[in-house]
Order: structure tokens, then sequence, then C-alpha cells
């Protein structure tokens, strides 16, 4: 029986050669692949670069900021008799004016107040001394009032001064019935461009409705309080400059 011859080195060499077919093979197969994924790359690319930003829906244009109408300018009083100033609200004009003075009446549902800005010398004086002055000229308060409390921080024209807040149980304005609410009072003194020591006054009242507001008057209900401070914020003594 015949037996079959191997060749070893024949099948080696078989084998190497096969090894270098594949090899071969296995590179064009990576190379085409690489090659597939650069044209579709440069294919996305190229459509990116072309198309441009995408197009607004209507207008890309932001629209205009609205327009608000300005504000009026302040009115202004002047005293001739003291040259001291004051600006307020145009919308809110006082009910009476004079060399001296100017007042405002104001009216907040049932509750009624007034106000009125003066001057004085204060003849050596301080802010406290006429603030006490001048309620005891006034027909505020009676008997029956009692001190709030003093005004912390009070100031008129950002000039430090003095304030006191009365509780009153018997307001009677003109032509109404008597009811209770709160009494303001302050004063403010400064030498002016004349040498002269002039005293800046506020004196006002503000009723309370029992009926809607029982129990007494609050201070922070004194509704007239927040029109006082936007007047006496503005004045200015004769000759001082605007901040």
């Amino acid at each position: 029986m015949a037996t079959a011859t191997i060749s070893v080195p024949a099948t080696q060499a078989q084998l190497s050669s096969l090894s270098q077919k594949t090899g071969r093979g296995r590179s064009w197969t990576a190379a085409g692949v690489l090659a597939v994924i650069a044209i579709i790359v440069f294919s996305v690319l190229s459509n990116l670069l072309q198309t441009g930003p995408a197009p607004c829906p209507s207008s890309c244009r932001q629209p205009p900021p609205p327009v608000v109408a300005a504000l009026p300018p302040a009115a202004s009083f002047t005293s001739s008799a003291y040259g001291y100033s004051l600006a307020y609200d145009p919308g809110l004009p006082p009910a009476a004016q004079d060399s001296g003075s100017i007042t405002w009446e104001l009216q907040e549902g049932n509750d009624i107040g007034a106000y009125q800005v003066s001057a004085q010398l204060a003849g050596g004086r301080g802010p406290s001394t006429v603030v006490q002055d001048l309620v005891n000229a006034s027909q505020f308060p009676d008997a029956g009032a009692r001190l709030q409390f003093a005004i912390p921080g009070a100031e008129i024209g950002y000039q430090s001064g003095a304030g006191n807040l009365y509780y009153e149980p018997n307001i009677t304005p003109n032509q109404g019935q008597a009811t209770q609410g709160n009494i303001i009072a302050m004063a403010a003194v400064k030498r002016d461009s004349s040498g002269r020591n002039v005293a800046i006054t506020v004196f006002g009242f503000a009723t309370r409705d029992p009926a809607l507001n029982p129990g007494h008057p609050l201070p922070e209900q004194t509704f007239i309080g927040f029109n006082i401070d936007q007047v006496i914020n503005t004045v200015l003594w004769a000759g001082e400059k605007p901040l």
C-alpha cells in the first residue's frame, strides 16, 4: 500500500502565500471603507456650507421698543415773602397759596385731609420749639389729643428738623362731622442766602372713617404722609441750589 508523502516545506510556502493574499485583501477593504466615509463627510459638509442659515418665519427684525409718553414737568411754587421754593405734581394742584404758604386738600375714599407748607423767621428757635409753637397756634390738637410719637429722622428739603404725629379724636373738617384722625407737624431751620434763619414748616391732618377703620388711626394710615414726602423733599431755601 502506497503511503502519502506530505511535503512540509511546500505546505508552509502555500500558507505563506495565502496569508500575504489575505493581508492584501484586508488592506484594500479598509481603504475602501475609509474612502466611502470620506465621501459621505465631504458631501454633508458641502451641503451645510451651501445651505446657510434657516430663513425667519416672518421677519428677523426686532420690533421697536414701546413709546411711553414723557411725564409732564413738575409745577413749582416760590414764596415771595421768604424766598423758599418747592415742586409738586401738576396733577395735584394746590387749593390755595399766598406770599408765604401753599396748601393742598386731598381725599381718599371717605377720608379727607389737608396740609400746608409755610415759613416763618426762626428768631433763635430750634426745629422742636417751632413745631410746638406751630401746634399751639393751631386749632389742633385739642384737649383729647395725644402725641403718638416724634417722627424719626424728620427732614424738610433734606435739612434735619423735628416733627410730631398726634392722634386727634375730634377732627371737624369744614362743613363736616367730627371724626378721629391724625395730625402731622414738622419744621426745619436753615440760614438762607440773605442771612435769615428761616423755619419752613408743615402742618396737616387726615381723618379716618371709624366705620371703615375701627380703632385708633395708626400712623401708617395717615394717607397724606406720602403726598407730604413728595413735596417737602423738593424744598429749597432762598439761594440754595438743587441737588
